[in-house]
C-alpha cells in the first residue's frame, strides 16, 4: 500500500481542481456592481442616398445569336472505302508531337487523338488496349512485346469490327459482330 500509482496520482488531482474549483464559484458568485458615468451621444436618423432610374414605358427586346452546342448523332462508316477515304485525310499518322513537359506522345496520345477527329467529323470510333503478347489475326504479326499493352483505336463498319491503328492508318479485319 506505500506505492502511488498514475491513477491515484491523477485521481487525487482530479479532486483537488474540483475542490478549486468549487471555492472559486462561490467567490465569483456575487459580481461586483460599479457605477460609471457614461457619454451617450445620439445621432439623428439619416436617409440613405437614392439614384431613381426610370424606366421606359415599353420594355426593351433586343434578339441576340447565342451559339450553342448541338449534340451530334454520331455514325459509323458504311464502307471500308469510306474509311480509307477518312484516315487518308486524317494526318495524325504524320504527326511527330512532344508535349511542353517533354513526355512521349505515344500510343494512347494518338488513338484519342484520332477519336477525337473522328467525332468531330461525325464519326464513332472506339479506344482499344491490345494485351502483351498481341499478334494480329490476318498476318499474325506481333503488335505487342511479352510485358506491354498497345492503344489503338477500332471501328464497326456494318457488322464487321476492324482495328485501326492510328500511328500508320493501317486496319485490319477483327471479328464478325453478330
Amino acid at each position: 500500500m506505500g506505492k502511488l500509482t498514475a491513477g491515484m496520482v491523477v485521481a487525487g488531482v482530479a479532486v483537488a481542481c474540483f475542490m478549486a474549483g468549487g471555492a472559486l464559484n462561490e467567490r465569483l458568485a456575487e459580481p461586483e456592481v460599479v457605477e460609471v458615468p457614461v457619454v451617450v451621444e445620439v445621432v439623428k436618423w439619416q436617409e440613405p442616398e437614392t439614384e431613381v432610374i426610370y424606366l421606359p414605358a415599353e420594355p426593351i427586346i433586343e434578339q441576340v445569336e447565342v451559339p450553342v452546342a448541338v449534340p451530334v448523332e454520331l455514325g459509323e462508316f458504311e464502307t471500308t472505302e469510306e474509311l480509307e477515304g477518312w484516315l487518308a485525310e486524317n494526318h495524325i499518322d504524320e504527326a511527330v508531337m512532344l508535349y511542353a513537359s517533354g513526355k512521349e506522345f505515344d500510343c494512347d496520345d494518338y488513338a484519342r487523338r484520332l477519336i477525337r477527329d473522328a467525332r468531330a467529323d461525325g464519326y464513332q470510333l472506339w479506344f482499344q488496349v491490345l494485351p502483351p503478347d498481341y499478334r494480329r489475326p490476318d498476318t499474325g504479326e506481333r503488335l505487342t512485346g511479352d510485358d506491354e499493352a498497345h492503344a489503338l483505336c477500332s471501328a464497326i463498319i456494318g457488322n464487321r469490327l476492324f482495328f485501326i491503328e492510328p500511328q500508320t492508318d493501317d486496319y485490319w479485319f477483327v471479328a464478325e459482330v453478330d
